[in-house]
């Protein structure tokens, strides 16, 4: 085309030039690594870190306190082929409280029962050992008193595990070993004694390792106590 004027432009075909700039490498001691490490875990589970310290105190604490607890002042065992509520048997224990003294100076009485069943005839899901394990109630430095029917009754009195009512002092016209107890104050606010299955009351024999030990010896005054007034109670409702 006429009078326009064509212009070559020419370009560098030289690569651009690169300049390498030394970088000094990161140096840090492990200790900084470490520290580095423990800080993000702390920034990501900080939330579940505290909850678990916080579990770990208590649980402490508890293990603590119940290492110190003393043993109860008085334990009174039910030993039954019959199946009992727990509701009736701690109405039962219940009523013992007023005869249970501080028998450890802890400023503090403490009643516990324990309930254990043993069936007259061996039943599934018993375990057979049970009949004999049963006797290890006579090493519980906390018992004095057993709760029976008549079927634990004879399976104790034959093992010669429970010991006459005038050993301790107790007089009772009835029955040498044991008192009933459907109709005393014992079972007054409780189903068991609307049963048509009769519970007695009897002494557990002491053993010869515990009969020098001051606090088993008062508890079985206690167990005295608590006896002569169920003999008295039992008498009086045939007046």
């Amino acid at each position: 085309m006429k009078g326009v004027q064509r212009m070559r432009i020419s370009r560098n075909s030289s690569a651009d030039t690169q300049v390498s700039v030394p970088v000094e490498p990161e140096t840090r001691t492990r200790k900084e690594i470490i520290l580095a490490r423990l800080k993000n875990v702390w920034d990501y589970y900080r939330v579940l870190i505290i909850i678990v310290a916080v579990a770990l105190v208590l649980l402490t604490r508890f293990a603590i306190t119940l290492g110190r607890q003393n043993p109860p002042d008085f334990r009174l065992y039910y030993i039954t082929d019959a199946r009992l509520e727990s509701a009736d048997y701690e109405k039962a224990t219940a009523t013992i409280w007023p005869y249970v003294t501080d028998v450890y100076p802890d400023g503090k009485i403490l009643v516990h029962d324990r309930y254990i069943r043993l069936p007259a005839i061996p039943e599934e899901g018993v375990d057979p050992d049970t009949y004999e394990h049963v006797l290890a109630v006579l090493n519980d430095s906390t018992a004095a008193l057993i709760v029976v029917d008549e079927f634990v009754f004879n399976f104790l009195l034959k093992r010669e595990a429970i010991v006459p009512l005038e050993d301790y002092g107790v007089a009772f016209e009835f029955d040498k070993y044991r008192i009933p107890l459907n109709n005393t104050f014992l079972l007054e606010d409780t189903q068991m004694k609307d049963t048509f299955r009769s519970f007695y009351l009897v002494f557990r024999t002491c053993p010869e390792a515990l009969r020098d030990d001051p606090k088993v010896q008062a508890r079985y005054e206690i167990a005295q106590a608590i006896m002569a007034d169920v003999a008295a109670s039992y008498s009086a409702s045939f007046k």
